[in-house]
């Protein structure tokens, strides 16, 4: 199977099982419909960018958004509060600026 075929597999599944539709994940990707459609069938390859905002969203990591086995090990509610948490965070400081970054450290060094 290639890459493409494994993204695809892998984002219809995670689709079905927020039990959202092609318009729904389009809307929450910034993407037409027609590009979902094209991505879900293998026949598109999604950006870097989409890549993030589909684990993002799904609330997954990239490693397991290209598992090939990913789709017969994974239910929605396999991921901790800790590692969703973690990972919505990760979403947040890839695109802040190096001074937000800077701003985000000092502030969870004032949690500790």
């Amino acid at each position: 199977m290639d890459i493409n075929q494994i993204l695809a597999t892998n984002i219809r599944h995670l689709r079905d099982l927020k039990k959202i539709s092609q318009a729904q994940l389009a809307e929450e990707l910034d993407l037409s419909l027609n590009a979902v459609g094209r991505i879900e069938r293998g026949l598109l390859s999604p950006s870097l960018k989409t890549i993030q905002n589909i684990c993002f969203v799904c609330k997954i990591s990239a490693s397991e958004l290209f598992d090939v086995e990913f789709p017969q090990n994974h239910t929605i509610k396999d991921r901790s509060n800790r590692a969703s948490d973690l990972l919505q965070i990760n979403s947040v400081l890839v695109r802040m600026t190096d001074k937000e970054i800077r701003q985000a450290s000092k502030l969870l060094q004032a949690l500790k």
